[in-house]
């Protein structure tokens, strides 16, 4: 079976911005969402930075979590892949979250 299709999302160690806190819950629910949508989920942790407008550069530990998938399941989840950042974004408090898309970098 060939899965030709990724989405990854971006989940921050920051709320308010820039202030540290603990992922553990939200990249759980980003793998459980992404596994239920698309059979199973990754996650990796990294660090990154970014310049936040109000703030400057911000550093952060994030963890990156992704699922592959085929057309089909690629195009019944895009939507939804981009509700549920959105929904991270708001509830961490973000300016936005990255999500990649077949390899392309859209912040929501």
């Amino acid at each position: 079976m060939r899965f030709s299709h990724s989405f990854r999302i971006y989940v921050p160690s920051t709320v308010d911005v820039n202030k540290s806190v603990d992922n553990t819950a939200a990249v759980a629910g980003c793998l459980s969402f992404l596994s239920s949508r698309f059979g199973g989920a990754t996650a990796l942790n990294a660090s990154g930075a970014w310049v936040s407008e109000s703030l400057g550069l911000v550093r952060e530990n994030i963890t990156i979590c992704y699922a592959f998938c085929g057309l089909r399941a690629f195009l019944r989840g895009r939507r939804a892949v981009l509700d549920y950042a959105k929904d991270l974004r708001d509830s961490m408090k973000q300016e936005c979250v990255s999500v990649e898309i077949d390899g392309r970098l859209y912040l929501v």
